[in-house]
Protein backbone atom coordinates (compact mmCIF):
# COMPACT_ATOMS: atom_id res chain seq x y z
CA UNK A 1 0.00 0.00 0.00
CA UNK A 2 1.23 3.47 -0.51
CA UNK A 3 -0.33 7.34 -1.02
CA UNK A 4 1.11 10.55 -1.42
CA UNK A 5 1.07 13.61 0.88
CA UNK A 6 2.60 17.16 -0.25
CA UNK A 7 5.59 18.67 2.01
CA UNK A 8 6.91 21.98 1.97
CA UNK A 9 10.69 22.21 2.96
CA UNK A 10 13.78 19.50 3.03
CA UNK A 11 14.88 17.91 6.56
CA UNK A 12 11.02 17.15 7.85
CA UNK A 13 10.51 13.91 9.48
CA UNK A 14 8.18 11.83 7.34
CA UNK A 15 5.30 10.04 8.76
CA UNK A 16 4.73 6.65 6.63
CA UNK A 17 2.99 6.16 4.27
CA UNK A 18 4.22 9.68 2.31
CA UNK A 19 5.00 11.74 -0.67
CA UNK A 20 8.22 13.84 -0.35
CA UNK A 21 9.28 16.95 -2.83
CA UNK A 22 13.18 17.36 -2.33
CA UNK A 23 15.75 19.54 -4.07
CA UNK A 24 19.25 17.30 -5.26
CA UNK A 25 21.28 19.16 -2.44
CA UNK A 26 19.22 18.64 0.73
CA UNK A 27 18.51 16.05 2.85
CA UNK A 28 15.31 14.98 4.95
CA UNK A 29 14.35 11.90 7.52
CA UNK A 30 12.70 9.15 6.95
CA UNK A 31 11.00 7.76 9.85
CA UNK A 32 9.84 4.06 9.63
CA UNK A 33 11.17 0.42 10.32
CA UNK A 34 13.29 -1.36 7.87
CA UNK A 35 13.96 0.38 4.91
CA UNK A 36 14.68 -2.28 2.09
CA UNK A 37 16.03 0.17 -0.38
CA UNK A 38 19.04 1.80 0.55
CA UNK A 39 20.05 4.10 -2.05
CA UNK A 40 21.47 7.62 -0.90
CA UNK A 41 20.87 6.61 2.53
CA UNK A 42 23.29 7.68 5.53
CA UNK A 43 22.56 4.83 7.67
CA UNK A 44 19.69 2.27 5.79
CA UNK A 45 20.49 0.11 9.57
CA UNK A 46 18.53 2.41 11.29
CA UNK A 47 14.83 3.40 11.70
CA UNK A 48 15.47 7.27 11.12
CA UNK A 49 18.13 7.38 8.18
CA UNK A 50 18.93 10.82 6.24
CA UNK A 51 18.38 10.19 2.44
CA UNK A 52 20.01 12.08 -0.20
CA UNK A 53 18.68 11.21 -3.67
CA UNK A 54 19.94 12.93 -6.64
CA UNK A 55 16.87 11.60 -8.93
CA UNK A 56 13.22 10.68 -7.62
CA UNK A 57 13.59 7.58 -5.44
CA UNK A 58 11.32 5.16 -3.80
CA UNK A 59 12.01 3.84 -0.47
CA UNK A 60 10.28 0.50 0.34
CA UNK A 61 9.95 0.11 4.07
CA UNK A 62 9.09 -3.09 5.92
CA UNK A 63 7.09 -3.54 9.23
CA UNK A 64 7.65 -6.65 10.69
CA UNK A 65 6.29 -7.82 13.67
CA UNK A 66 7.04 -10.20 16.00
CA UNK A 67 5.34 -12.77 18.11
CA UNK A 68 6.69 -14.13 21.53
CA UNK A 69 9.63 -13.03 23.28
CA UNK A 70 13.46 -12.85 22.27
CA UNK A 71 15.23 -16.27 21.98
CA UNK A 72 18.31 -14.58 22.65
CA UNK A 73 19.74 -15.52 26.08
CA UNK A 74 21.85 -12.18 27.82
CA UNK A 75 21.02 -10.15 24.48
CA UNK A 76 22.34 -6.93 26.41
CA UNK A 77 24.99 -8.48 28.33
CA UNK A 78 23.55 -7.29 31.56
CA UNK A 79 24.69 -10.58 32.51
CA UNK A 80 28.52 -10.37 31.57
CA UNK A 81 30.27 -12.85 29.89
CA UNK A 82 27.25 -15.39 29.76
CA UNK A 83 24.87 -17.36 27.73
CA UNK A 84 27.08 -17.40 24.36
CA UNK A 85 30.78 -19.07 23.18
CA UNK A 86 33.52 -17.76 21.22
CA UNK A 87 36.41 -18.73 19.88
CA UNK A 88 38.51 -15.48 21.24
CA UNK A 89 39.97 -15.18 24.56
CA UNK A 90 38.25 -13.60 27.06
CA UNK A 91 39.84 -10.27 28.78
CA UNK A 92 37.48 -8.73 31.93
CA UNK A 93 39.90 -5.70 32.70
CA UNK A 94 42.26 -5.04 29.55
CA UNK A 95 42.25 -5.44 25.78
CA UNK A 96 46.21 -5.29 24.13
CA UNK A 97 45.97 -7.83 21.72
CA UNK A 98 44.29 -9.25 18.94
CA UNK A 99 42.09 -12.43 18.95
CA UNK A 100 40.43 -11.16 22.48
CA UNK A 101 36.90 -9.79 23.47
CA UNK A 102 35.00 -8.06 26.87
CA UNK A 103 31.96 -7.32 28.24
CA UNK A 104 32.44 -3.37 28.89
CA UNK A 105 30.20 -0.43 29.34
CA UNK A 106 33.41 1.59 28.00
CA UNK A 107 35.34 0.28 25.49
CA UNK A 108 38.03 3.09 26.24
CA UNK A 109 38.36 1.51 29.98
CA UNK A 110 39.72 -1.45 28.29
CA UNK A 111 42.62 0.45 26.39
CA UNK A 112 42.20 4.00 26.69
CA UNK A 113 45.00 4.45 23.79
CA UNK A 114 43.19 2.35 21.12
CA UNK A 115 39.50 1.88 22.06
CA UNK A 116 36.97 4.98 21.32
CA UNK A 117 35.02 5.77 24.69
CA UNK A 118 31.27 4.78 23.00
CA UNK A 119 28.19 4.18 25.12
CA UNK A 120 26.46 1.16 24.46
CA UNK A 121 23.07 0.41 21.95
CA UNK A 122 20.69 -0.01 24.53
CA UNK A 123 20.92 2.88 27.15
CA UNK A 124 24.51 4.36 26.30
CA UNK A 125 25.46 3.33 30.07
CA UNK A 126 25.40 -0.23 29.84
CA UNK A 127 27.54 -3.00 28.68
CA UNK A 128 28.31 -4.43 25.43
CA UNK A 129 30.79 -7.12 23.35
CA UNK A 130 34.16 -5.02 23.05
CA UNK A 131 36.04 -7.20 20.72
CA UNK A 132 39.57 -6.93 19.19
CA UNK A 133 39.40 -8.57 16.12
CA UNK A 134 41.30 -12.09 15.33
CA UNK A 135 44.49 -12.21 12.42
CA UNK A 136 43.16 -15.54 12.06
CA UNK A 137 40.46 -16.44 9.59
CA UNK A 138 36.71 -18.24 10.68
CA UNK A 139 37.54 -17.61 14.16
CA UNK A 140 33.97 -17.33 16.10
CA UNK A 141 33.77 -14.31 17.72
CA UNK A 142 30.21 -15.06 19.04
CA UNK A 143 27.53 -18.15 19.30
CA UNK A 144 24.68 -19.45 20.87
CA UNK A 145 22.43 -22.02 20.19
CA UNK A 146 17.97 -21.40 20.12
CA UNK A 147 15.10 -23.42 20.04
CA UNK A 148 13.44 -22.99 17.33
CA UNK A 149 10.13 -24.64 15.83
CA UNK A 150 10.14 -26.24 12.41
CA UNK A 151 8.83 -24.50 9.25
CA UNK A 152 8.73 -20.98 10.75
CA UNK A 153 9.98 -17.20 9.89
CA UNK A 154 12.35 -16.08 12.43
CA UNK A 155 14.50 -12.78 11.90
CA UNK A 156 18.15 -12.35 13.49
CA UNK A 157 19.87 -8.90 14.35
CA UNK A 158 22.50 -7.18 16.49
CA UNK A 159 23.92 -3.83 16.35
CA UNK A 160 27.36 -2.78 15.52
CA UNK A 161 30.00 -0.16 15.80
CA UNK A 162 33.40 0.56 15.17
CA UNK A 163 35.57 1.44 18.30
CA UNK A 164 38.30 2.39 16.56
CA UNK A 165 38.59 3.91 13.05
CA UNK A 166 40.96 1.70 11.58
CA UNK A 167 40.46 -1.43 9.06
CA UNK A 168 36.58 -1.95 10.03
CA UNK A 169 35.57 -5.11 11.07
CA UNK A 170 33.41 -6.95 8.16
CA UNK A 171 31.23 -9.46 10.17
CA UNK A 172 29.59 -12.84 8.27
CA UNK A 173 26.55 -14.04 9.98
CA UNK A 174 25.41 -17.81 10.07
CA UNK A 175 22.66 -20.06 11.18
CA UNK A 176 23.29 -23.76 11.52
CA UNK A 177 26.36 -23.30 9.33
CA UNK A 178 24.54 -21.35 6.40
CA UNK A 179 25.62 -17.73 5.47
CA UNK A 180 22.74 -15.43 6.96
CA UNK A 181 22.91 -12.39 4.15
CA UNK A 182 25.46 -10.41 3.05
CA UNK A 183 28.66 -10.11 4.64
CA UNK A 184 28.08 -6.85 7.01
CA UNK A 185 30.73 -4.07 7.46
CA UNK A 186 31.12 -1.45 9.88
CA UNK A 187 31.99 1.96 9.31
CA UNK A 188 35.04 4.33 9.81
CA UNK A 189 32.77 6.35 11.69
CA UNK A 190 33.46 5.99 16.21
CA UNK A 191 30.48 4.87 17.66
CA UNK A 192 27.95 5.07 15.51
CA UNK A 193 25.46 2.22 15.63
CA UNK A 194 24.60 0.21 12.69
CA UNK A 195 22.27 -2.93 12.46
CA UNK A 196 22.31 -6.10 11.10
CA UNK A 197 19.17 -7.73 10.25
CA UNK A 198 18.16 -10.76 8.28
CA UNK A 199 14.95 -12.91 8.12
CA UNK A 200 15.39 -16.63 8.46
CA UNK A 201 13.12 -20.06 7.59
CA UNK A 202 13.60 -22.62 9.82
CA UNK A 203 12.43 -25.48 7.76
CA UNK A 204 13.09 -28.83 9.45
CA UNK A 205 15.30 -27.22 12.12
CA UNK A 206 14.62 -27.60 15.74
CA UNK A 207 17.54 -25.58 16.43
CA UNK A 208 19.38 -22.65 15.24
CA UNK A 209 23.03 -22.14 16.02
CA UNK A 210 24.07 -18.62 15.25
CA UNK A 211 27.79 -17.40 15.02
CA UNK A 212 29.42 -14.53 14.02
CA UNK A 213 32.91 -14.59 12.48
CA UNK A 214 35.16 -11.48 10.92
CA UNK A 215 36.06 -11.73 7.81
CA UNK A 216 38.98 -9.14 8.27
CA UNK A 217 42.35 -10.27 10.12
CA UNK A 218 43.83 -7.00 9.55
CA UNK A 219 46.34 -6.88 12.65
CA UNK A 220 45.70 -3.22 12.75
CA UNK A 221 42.29 -1.11 14.05
CA UNK A 222 39.56 -3.98 13.31
CA UNK A 223 38.28 -3.18 17.04
CA UNK A 224 34.26 -3.44 17.06
CA UNK A 225 31.33 -3.55 19.11
CA UNK A 226 28.31 -5.63 19.54
CA UNK A 227 25.28 -4.98 21.36
CA UNK A 228 21.28 -6.00 21.50
CA UNK A 229 21.29 -9.34 20.03
CA UNK A 230 17.42 -10.33 19.03
CA UNK A 231 16.20 -13.68 17.44
CA UNK A 232 12.43 -13.74 17.21
CA UNK A 233 9.80 -15.18 15.75
CA UNK A 234 8.01 -13.47 12.66
CA UNK A 235 3.87 -12.79 12.78
CA UNK A 236 3.38 -10.85 9.58
CA UNK A 237 5.42 -8.75 7.62
CA UNK A 238 3.99 -5.61 5.90
CA UNK A 239 5.62 -3.42 3.06
CA UNK A 240 4.92 0.54 2.37
CA UNK A 241 6.90 2.82 0.56
CA UNK A 242 8.10 6.68 0.43
CA UNK A 243 8.75 8.40 -2.27
CA UNK A 244 11.15 11.03 -2.59
CA UNK A 245 10.46 13.59 -5.95
CA UNK A 246 13.71 15.37 -6.48
CA UNK A 247 12.46 18.51 -8.22
CA UNK A 248 15.00 19.95 -11.17
CA UNK A 249 16.82 23.25 -11.12
CA UNK A 250 14.43 25.40 -13.17
CA UNK A 251 16.56 26.69 -15.66
CA UNK A 252 15.07 30.49 -17.30
CA UNK A 253 16.95 31.84 -20.32
CA UNK A 254 16.54 34.99 -21.21
CA UNK A 255 17.42 36.81 -24.93
CA UNK A 256 17.67 40.55 -25.80
CA UNK A 257 19.44 43.25 -26.52
CA UNK A 258 19.90 46.98 -25.84
CA UNK A 259 21.29 50.09 -26.83
CA UNK A 260 25.22 50.87 -25.87
CA UNK A 261 25.71 53.14 -22.81
CA UNK A 262 22.43 51.25 -21.49
CA UNK A 263 21.86 49.03 -18.76
CA UNK A 264 19.48 46.28 -17.17
CA UNK A 265 18.73 46.78 -13.53
CA UNK A 266 18.31 42.52 -12.16
CA UNK A 267 19.31 41.67 -8.92
CA UNK A 268 20.65 44.67 -7.41
CA UNK A 269 23.06 44.71 -10.09
CA UNK A 270 23.65 46.25 -13.85
CA UNK A 271 23.78 44.37 -17.24
CA UNK A 272 25.56 46.35 -19.81
CA UNK A 273 25.03 45.14 -23.72
CA UNK A 274 27.23 41.85 -24.66
CA UNK A 275 27.21 40.51 -21.17
CA UNK A 276 26.03 36.58 -20.48
CA UNK A 277 25.79 36.97 -16.30
CA UNK A 278 24.03 33.95 -14.73
CA UNK A 279 22.07 34.12 -11.25
CA UNK A 280 21.42 31.49 -9.08
CA UNK A 281 17.68 31.88 -7.23
CA UNK A 282 16.73 30.22 -4.09
CA UNK A 283 12.92 29.62 -3.55
CA UNK A 284 10.80 29.02 -0.03
CA UNK A 285 10.62 25.53 -0.72
CA UNK A 286 14.65 25.18 -1.24
CA UNK A 287 15.18 24.21 -4.30
CA UNK A 288 17.65 26.49 -6.55
CA UNK A 289 16.69 28.05 -9.81
CA UNK A 290 18.87 29.52 -12.45
CA UNK A 291 18.60 32.75 -14.34
CA UNK A 292 20.80 33.18 -17.30
CA UNK A 293 20.82 36.42 -19.61
CA UNK A 294 21.89 36.70 -22.95
CA UNK A 295 22.04 40.76 -23.43
CA UNK A 296 23.18 41.87 -27.21
CA UNK A 297 23.55 45.41 -28.47
CA UNK A 298 21.38 47.03 -30.96
CA UNK A 299 22.66 48.70 -33.83
CA UNK A 300 22.43 52.21 -34.03
CA UNK A 301 21.02 53.58 -37.46
CA UNK A 302 22.93 56.29 -39.09
CA UNK A 303 22.04 57.30 -42.70
CA UNK A 304 23.04 60.11 -44.72
CA UNK A 305 21.90 62.28 -48.01
CA UNK A 306 23.55 64.44 -50.35
CA UNK A 307 21.96 66.36 -52.40
CA UNK A 308 23.91 68.05 -55.37
CA UNK A 309 20.83 69.07 -58.02
CA UNK A 310 19.65 72.29 -56.41
CA UNK A 311 19.62 75.03 -58.26
CA UNK A 312 19.68 78.77 -57.15
CA UNK A 313 16.36 79.72 -55.92
CA UNK A 314 15.33 76.15 -54.87
CA UNK A 315 14.17 74.75 -51.56
CA UNK A 316 14.81 71.71 -50.39
CA UNK A 317 12.14 70.54 -47.44
CA UNK A 318 14.30 68.84 -44.42
CA UNK A 319 11.79 67.65 -41.27
CA UNK A 320 11.25 71.21 -39.98
CA UNK A 321 13.45 73.36 -41.82
CA UNK A 322 13.28 74.43 -45.54
CA UNK A 323 16.87 74.51 -47.08
CA UNK A 324 18.07 77.35 -49.69
CA UNK A 325 21.63 77.02 -49.41
CA UNK A 326 24.92 74.46 -48.90
CA UNK A 327 24.33 72.86 -45.86
CA UNK A 328 24.69 69.88 -44.06
CA UNK A 329 22.02 69.19 -41.18
CA UNK A 330 21.35 66.47 -38.81
CA UNK A 331 18.20 65.11 -37.21
CA UNK A 332 18.05 62.00 -34.28
CA UNK A 333 15.05 60.54 -33.73
CA UNK A 334 13.94 56.83 -32.35
CA UNK A 335 12.65 54.19 -34.13
CA UNK A 336 10.63 51.43 -32.50
CA UNK A 337 12.84 48.31 -31.02
CA UNK A 338 15.67 49.92 -32.25
CA UNK A 339 18.53 52.30 -30.21
CA UNK A 340 18.19 56.15 -31.40
CA UNK A 341 19.03 56.82 -34.93
CA UNK A 342 20.67 59.60 -37.07
CA UNK A 343 19.97 60.68 -40.66
CA UNK A 344 21.72 63.83 -42.19
CA UNK A 345 21.40 65.53 -45.52
CA UNK A 346 23.73 67.50 -47.75
CA UNK A 347 22.54 70.22 -49.89
CA UNK A 348 24.77 71.56 -52.72
CA UNK A 349 23.51 74.29 -55.06
CA UNK A 350 24.22 75.01 -58.38
CA UNK A 351 26.36 77.96 -58.84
Amino acid sequence: MASSTSYGAPRYPLRLPCRRYHSPEHRFQLRGLQLVAERELDNPTIHNPLATPNRTTTYVVRAVSSSGSNLIVNSDFTQGNAGFTSRYRFEPTTISSQGTYSVTNNPARLNASAFAPCGDHTSGTGNMLMVDGSPQAREEVWCQTVRVEANKNYAFSTWLSSVNPSNPAALQFSINGVQLGEVFNATRTLCEWRQFYETWQSQTATQANICIINQNINRAGNDFALDDFAFFELADIVYDTVTVVVIGQKVTVIDTAICDGSFIAFQNMRIPPNSNPRFTLTSSEGCDSLVIWNVGLLDTIFESLRVDTLCPGEVLPFFDLLLTQDTTVCRTFSVSNSCDSTFCVTAVFFD
